[in-house]
């Protein structure tokens, strides 16, 4: 078995005959034999490439040697990608690069395969935490952001080099629409585009923009209080609150100085998000006096109301209002919204405490009618129920257990 190469033809010498070549006495020449690679698809995440994970048959051997025997340092890959050759040391960017194989002693690569198969990087998950989780501001105003990510995918890499012209961050609301200020007042996400190599992981933020030039005072009420004498434990009645918000626009308050019950013992949540008209929700405590105190915004300047209620508060001869009736509540799987007037195209829509809606339950097709709405979805917590008619918008607060 010869390797590549030239040769001398000798012939041997034969008995009684000295053998004189001729001046044009002719050469062997052995050029290398075609090899066929085959590489499987392989999909890497950026930064985890390890070329030892490729593998790679081969068709055309001579003289049944096998791979070992012909790259016996080990086959040396390279990769394309637009017009563009990579080693393996180099850092290989998130997209499809076409295998390369060099020829070996005795052998070329003149073609691959029909099966060769490239390789694919993919990005690679990028931990970020936003701080803080809940920002509220006015209406145009700056957002204040803090960035703090995990690890990179190589060592060279850092917050610096990989956002190079800063972080590119920008505001989502519930439609998907993208927006990069908080000129419009309302609830969105805040979301990083991703940059090259890389897919964002983040904790949820969200964004509320209150409006500010043509804001009005959120107004509260306690209507009623109601007593059940079957009720375990010592809160046995129960007030129901009211606001009214005759913005345009949603106003979000959280929970806090700014939006507080105070006085005796209680049980229940206050909501955070103000939806455009009248609001209902209920607060059980143990019947001495419990003050809901709520700041928002006047105009320019910030205004504070209070609703306080006792046992001697005007008695609730039915639960929220009587135009719908919204129960259970709390409620588990089907929340029945009943219509008790005849109101005309009337919608009813099931948000987040953020406002997002999370359920279209459509509209009345009759008067009188009740709809049921499945609420087994959803996760544990409070929901408004918010009911718009031709004339008015009435929400409810909601607890999902």
């Amino acid at each position: 078995m010869k390797s590549i190469g030239v040769y001398a033809i000798q012939v041997s010498t034969p008995e009684n005959y000295e053998i004189v070549y001729a001046v044009d006495h002719g050469t062997l020449t052995i050029n290398p034999k075609e090899l066929y690679p085959e590489t499987q698809y392989y999909e890497a995440t950026y930064g985890t490439f390890n070329v030892n994970n490729l593998e790679t048959d081969f068709g055309g051997f001579a003289f049944d040697e096998t791979e070992v025997e012909a790259f016996p340092d080990g086959v040396t890959y390279s990769f394309e990608k637009d017009g563009v050759n990579y080693g393996v040391g180099d850092k290989l960017s998130v997209g499809d690069y076409n295998i390369m194989i060099e020829g070996t002693k005795n052998y070329v690569i003149t073609g691959y395969g029909s099966n060769h198969g490239l390789l694919r990087v993919i990005p690679a998950e990028l931990s970020v935490t936003i701080a803080p989780s809940n920002i509220i501001i006015g209406q145009g105003e700056t957002v204040n952001i803090s960035f703090v990510f995990g690890a990179f995918a190589y060592n060279d890499e850092n917050e610096s080099t990989i956002f190079q012209n800063g972080i590119p961050y920008y505001f989502v609301d519930n439609n998907d629409v993208t927006y990069y200020d908080a000129t419009l007042p309302g609830v969105y996400y805040v979301k990083i585009t991703d940059p090259e190599n890389y897919i964002i992981v983040s904790n949820e933020v969200l964004l509320f923009v209150n409006p500010l030039d043509s804001s009005k005072k959120i107004r509260t009420y306690a209507d009623c209080v109601g007593y059940d004498r079957k009720a375990s434990g010592n809160l046995k009645y129960t007030v129901v609150y009211r606001y009214e918000n005759d913005n345009e626009y949603p106003v979000y308050v959280n929970e806090g100085e700014d939006n507080k019950l105070t006085g005796t013992a209680f049980s229940g949540q206050l909501p955070t998000v103000f939806m455009p008209g009248d609001g209902t929700f209920e607060i059980k405590f143990d019947g001495n006096q419990l003050v809901w105190s709520l700041t928002t915004f006047d105009g320019t300047h910030k205004s504070s109301v209070s609703s306080s209620s006792t046992t001697g508060s005007g008695k609730c001869d039915a639960k929220l209002d009587g135009t719908y009736s919204i129960y259970p509540n709390p409620v588990t799987t089907i929340l029945n919204v009943k219509q008790n007037v005849v109101e005309n195209n009337v919608s009813v829509l099931v948000l987040n405490m953020y406002g997002f809606v999370v359920i279209n339950a459509g509209t009345f097709t009759q008067p009188y009618s009740t709809k049921e709405i499945d609420m087994s979805g959803l996760s544990t917590g409070i929901y408004i129920v918010r009911i718009t008619s031709s004339t008015d918008i009435r929400t409810y607060n909601i607890i999902k257990e």
